[in-house]
């Protein structure tokens, strides 16, 4: 299984790709880019963002089993499109079934507790 946690903020962006083997291992890759809250930035540069950090991490083109995406900004109204255009432009494939988008404080907060 592979996962694929985005936490794309106001002051700087970050990515976690984490892949396990048939063996139970994990492998992590973490990447960082600047902030892309689309409400500061406009919805391209938040897009590119999202695409080039997917690409840093190494899953460009793959198919990835489990999305959650931190947006700072989510409450833009170009926030959706900009993260879906972002993922579209990285290549990778996920079922929607499978994503989550949410505000970054409250990917945080899950990730504290």
């Amino acid at each position: 299984m592979n996962i694929l946690v985005l936490d794309i903020g106001g002051t700087g962006s970050r990515a976690l790709f984490s892949t396990s083997g048939e063996n139970g291992e994990v492998e992590s890759k973490v990447a960082e880019a600047p902030g892309a809250n689309p409400s500061r930035v406009g919805k391209e540069t938040t897009s590119e963002t999202i695409a080039a950090l997917v690409r840093k991490v190494g899953l460009g083109g793959e198919p990835c089993d489990r999305l959650v995406v931190g947006l700072a900004g989510i409450s833009c109204i170009d926030s959706f499109e900009a993260v879906r255009n972002g993922v579209a432009q990285s290549g990778i494939q996920v079922k929607k079934e499978n994503a989550w988008l949410m505000s970054d404080a409250e990917l945080a907060h899950i990730a504290a507790f």
